[in-house]
């Protein structure tokens, strides 16, 4: 399979179940498991951008989004795993799962920029990638402000 088949394969199963994640009931088993497959499929997407350089010849900003990506979802599983013991995992866990949702949308928005609508470049940055990265990221901090509800008490086993 050409990698860059994985590639997107992976990333269009990441929106997808973190479209599913981030609307349905969280703590469930159900929620867990899809959790899990996410995070797998955008590692492997992320593992996956490193063997794609003829696009955009050679590295890019794109690389750098993919570190970061990993963090976000490394740090976000780290949380319910070995975070349990410390006050505020679950906040931890949920900002840093939204915002890896965040960048993953923005950045594929981002690997079609050639092909959006708008006359200009500069147009379409501030349309498609600007404004909906500034609206996410407002929204996921203010959203891990609020009260949690009964999530900080969990059951402490995965």
């Amino acid at each position: 399979m050409p990698i860059t088949v994985l590639h997107i394969s992976a990333a269009l199963l990441s929106v997808l179940l973190g479209a599913v994640i981030l609307l349905a009931r969280k703590g469930t088993p159900r929620h867990r498991r899809c959790g899990r497959v996410y995070g797998v499929a955008l590692l492997v997407m992320v593992a996956s951008s490193f063997f794609i350089t003829d696009l955009r010849d050679g590295w890019s900003v794109f690389h750098a989004v993919s570190i970061l990506t990993a963090a976000l979802v490394l740090f976000g599983w780290w949380q319910p795993v070995f975070g349990r013991s410390r006050a505020g995992w679950v906040r931890r866990h949920m900002l840093s799962m939204q915002l890896s949702y965040l960048v993953l949308i923005v950045t594929g928005t981002a690997q079609f920029f050639d092909y959006l609508p708008l006359p200009n470049d500069a147009l379409n940055a501030i349309v498609f990638l600007q404004l909906p990265l500034m609206v996410g990221i407002v929204a996921i901090i203010r959203r891990s402000r609020r009260p949690i509800g009964s999530h900080d008490s969990l059951p402490s086993s995965p």
